[in-house]
């Protein structure tokens, strides 16, 4: 199989470098998006707009490339193109000189540079050779080039490549952008290379995780598996011939979800494991490029129905990582994924997803019925009694820096596993800095947890004495549990937005449930987690106002 790919906006990743130096010509505010549309649609509206983005993109593609990144997962992609002994090349429309450059910088070999620089002539990485990269003049003259390579796929962000009546029949058309409204180009429009990688490579299997990484701790493999229903990263089990075992943990492409999940992850579990007295899997090796990590293997079980003395062990858990929380090794780590540190960021937060659902509720009647006649009212309610019993002191402002904690931000008993010996926690790939009545509330709402109503209380009161010195707590906590339950409400229907549901059917895929039940089932315990957020709300004014009385 040959396969043709473009270089700039489908290899390399120019977004970051469009924002630096758009800003350094003072065409864009500092805190403007770094996605490259946008840029592009605010200079073109100004005076000399084309003139201005023209410049640009020599600046760009020429002085400053080097600070350019590899787009996510497309490494990945050639690796195991290579190990399938396909035939690569690189097609690229690219002048000599930038527009505007009274550097004379040659574009072509910045892109050489840059090309080596990122292992892409090594030829124990991605083993391309010189003469399998080409540069166009022209558009018509890189179309002659995909023909006279007899591609049988050619990958481009361009439309126009493909709009072309001399583009040839036979080659295969991936157009690789976020948002396409172009018709009756007979392409595939995907959105990010793992996509790529599945459609013309198929699914990934378990022994190519092994050629994407050539990690040294792991010699002789003996087997490896895949471990099912892990709906988010994928993870396999590795054994070795010398009885040794490990897990290997493949993050989302990063395309997808920008958040940083093997780094936060291998760095958190680094900092634990150093403390000696934190039940967590070691990290033993990661490889960002690929974006895989290793970690020891630990055997167990997630907690299904926790005894009182597990409900201890999460507590005393809690306990340490609030004695950690005033380290000041502890000040590396960055906020929580999605903290709310303040009565407005929780409420935008539910109206963000409130508003993302709402796009889709055309297609799905109970899904509409849902959200127009009982979630909106509700939420109107609560965030009118909740803002108001909230302490003044976080309802707008950020709650102090002394007052938070570092937190898992996915905690419960879904992240443990447990042996005969012990309990461990994992996944923790949203830690960092949160308000602690956050991982109170989410602990109590999360559908997985199967807490009785004293388990409920115990794990309240403890947090009420852990955090005694954060006079607000309690009373954070009590306007915020209602809150926390909508935001869980719109987390639960999920699986109502295209793609999620599919993954879903894949992780389910040894006991597959048709889409119609999975759905079905979410709104079931979406509408009762409602009539729980609803009675909570009814309670204020009586019993709940002197005391916190959560329970599913």
């Amino acid at each position: 199989m040959i396969i043709g790919i473009d270089l700039d906006n489908t290899i390399i990743r120019y977004d970051k470098v469009f924002k630096d130096v758009a800003f350094k010509l003072k065409l864009i505010p500092k805190n403007y998006s770094t996605e490259k549309k946008k840029i592009k649609e605010l200079i073109l509206l100004k005076n000399n707009g084309i003139k201005s983005w023209k410049k640009i993109q020599g600046l760009v593609y020429g002085k400053y490339i080097n600070k350019a990144e590899i787009m996510p997962s497309v490494y990945n992609f050639i690796k195991l193109c290579r190990k399938k002994n396909y035939k690569l090349y690189i097609i690229s429309h690219k002048t000599k000189y930038g527009h505007f450059d009274s550097e004379k910088i040659l574009l072509r070999n910045e892109a050489i540079k840059w090309l080596k620089k990122r292992e892409f002539f090594d030829k124990n990485k991605l083993a391309f050779k010189k003469e399998d990269i080409f540069f166009a003049n022209t558009r018509k003259q890189k179309i002659k080039l995909i023909s006279k390579l007899k591609c049988d796929w050619f990958i481009d962000d361009l439309p126009e490549i493909f709009k072309d009546r001399t583009f040839p029949k036979e080659t295969k058309k991936i157009l690789f952008m976020k948002e396409n409204k172009e018709k009756n180009l007979n392409k595939i429009n995907l959105l990010d290379w793992t996509s790529i990688s599945n459609k013309i490579l198929g699914p990934l299997k378990p022994k190519d995780i092994l050629y994407l990484n050539n990690f040294n701790e792991i010699k002789y493999t003996k087997k490896i598996i895949k471990v099912k229903g892990h709906g988010n990263s994928q993870l396999y089990k590795i054994s070795t011939n010398d009885k040794k075992d490990f897990a290997v943990k493949y993050y989302p492409d990063l395309l997808l979800d920008s958040r940083p999940r093997l780094k936060k992850e291998y760095e958190t579990l680094k900092f634990l494991a150093a403390k000696k007295n934190f039940n967590v899997p070691k990290p033993i090796n990661k490889n960002y490029k690929t974006n895989i990590g290793l970690y020891e293997w630990i055997e167990g079980k997630p907690i299904k129905k926790p005894t009182n003395k597990d409900i201890n062990e999460v507590i005393k858990f809690v306990k340490k990582l609030k004695k950690i929380s005033i380290s000041k090794k502890s000040n590396k780590f960055n906020m929580a994924s999605e903290a709310c540190l303040s009565a407005k960021e929780l409420i935008k937060q539910i109206h963000d997803r409130f508003k993302k659902l709402n796009n889709f509720k055309i297609n799905n009647i109970k899904l509409k019925n849902f959200l127009d006649n009982r979630f909106s009212h509700t939420l109107d309610k609560a965030q009118d009694i909740c803002f108001v019993k909230w302490p003044s002191s976080s309802q707008n402002r950020f709650l102090q820096k002394k007052l938070r904690v570092l937190s898992p931000s996915d905690f419960g008993f879904h992240n443990v596993l447990k042996n005969k010996k012990k309990m461990t926690f994992i996944d923790f790939e949203y830690f960092g800095w949160d308000d602690p009545v956050k991982l109170t509330a989410d602990f109590l709402w999360h559908p997985s947890m199967n807490l009785s109503n004293l388990q409920s209380k115990k794990w309240q009161d403890s947090m009420l004495k852990i955090f005694k010195n954060d006079k607000h707590f309690k009373d954070r906590l009590k306007a915020s549990i209602p809150l926390y339950g909508l935001r869980w409400v719109m987390i639960i229907l999920n699986e109502f937005t295209p793609g999620i549901i599919n993954k879903r059917q894949n992780a389910l895929r040894n006991n597959f449930m048709k889409k119609k039940v999975i759905l079905d089932k979410q709104m079931i315990k979406a509408n009762k987690y409602l009539n729980k957020v609803e009675y909570l709300l009814n309670s204020f004014d009586h019993k709940y106002n002197n005391e916190i009385t959560y329970s599913k």
